[in-house]
């Protein structure tokens, strides 16, 4: 089986990515951070406020090229699901565990969440999530991997 070129380049970023940062604090690489600060609190609030625009609007640009308004709302607007309430999310970012760099960059980040809810007690959450920088903007990059709570151990 041959791999093209491409796929070899991918492949070898995924098993042995070059991390830009870690969990030590070695953040310095890291374009525009306070910058993610920044976004990762907005992105949170609006995902708690079911602002789904604003999640869209934070969503990737490969993701919105692909994928227009209408139909993101279908998966991602949950105004009338009583299962997802709005609630007061708010976020802080914790550490950028590591980066990838292939065409753009993209960082997995951990965050702190402070959760409330009407008529239930707060409770807080410590999440992992992955971020991506394009064009001088940080974006929310939806990964589908499962959610874990630590950054994983740098080798």
């Amino acid at each position: 089986m041959r791999l093209s070129l491409l796929a070899t380049s991918l492949l070898a970023a995924v098993v042995c990515p070059a991390p830009l940062a870690s969990e030590e604090g070695n953040q310095a690489r890291v374009p525009e951070l306070p910058l993610l600060r920044t976004r990762v609190k907005e992105f949170w609030r609006a995902v708690g406020a079911h602002d789904v625009v604003t999640h869209y609007e934070m969503t990737t640009p490969t993701v919105r090229k692909r994928v227009p308004l209408e139909a993101f709302k279908k998966t991602w607007s949950w105004e009338d699901q009583p299962q997802f309430p709005v609630q007061s999310i708010a976020a802080d970012l914790l550490s950028v565990c590591n980066c990838v760099e292939l065409r753009l960059l993209r960082c997995t980040v951990a965050l702190d969440l402070a959760i409330d809810q009407a008529g239930e007690p707060s409770r807080n959450e410590r999440i992992l999530q992955m971020w991506e920088f394009a064009d001088g903007q940080w974006y929310e990059a939806y990964s589908g991997a499962p959610i874990e709570r630590r950054c994983p151990r740098q080798h």
